[in-house]
């Protein structure tokens, strides 16, 4: 049964080939209607006149919006380990930064996993535009 409501401690677990394999586990919360919206609102943009595959910065920012923290012991810093929680004796303020600068594949995963998961099968999505919203590719003057 799924239960109506949004969760502040979900956790999603990967794989790490390049960390022989070790388990780096990620917890976040349910985005909000309005940030699921605003995600694939801003995964394409319209630049001077071009339109722009703006999916994986897109998927990293949400990705640091939603994410909570990680387990106790789970990740380290110069050999000691470090805390997302602010309450433990080693916290280390910068943990959301520290994990971008190694991880970012790892948010980026997250993001299009809790944004992106609930597809059906392997099916793409379609978008449907009308003549007015239409974005106009490569060079044209529109």
């Amino acid at each position: 049964m799924i239960e109506l409501d949004f969760s502040e401690k979900n956790e999603c677990t990967f794989i790490v080939a390049r960390c022989n394999n070790q388990k780096l586990t990620l917890y976040y919360r349910d985005p909000k209607t309005e940030e699921r919206v605003a995600y694939s609102a801003d995964m394409i943009k319209k630049i001077s006149g071009k339109v722009i595959d703006n999916s994986i910065q897109n998927r990293l920012n949400y990705g640091k919006k939603i994410i909570t923290g990680f387990p106790e012991d789970h990740i380290s810093l110069n050999g000691e380990a470090i805390s997302s929680d602010q309450s433990k004796l080693n916290y280390n303020p910068d943990w959301m930064n520290l994990l971008e600068k190694i991880y970012a594949d790892v948010i980026i995963k997250l993001a299009y996993l809790v944004f992106e998961g609930t597809l059906v099968g392997n099916e793409m999505p379609t978008f449907s535009l009308e003549e007015s919203d239409s974005l106009p590719l490569g060079n044209s003057s529109s």
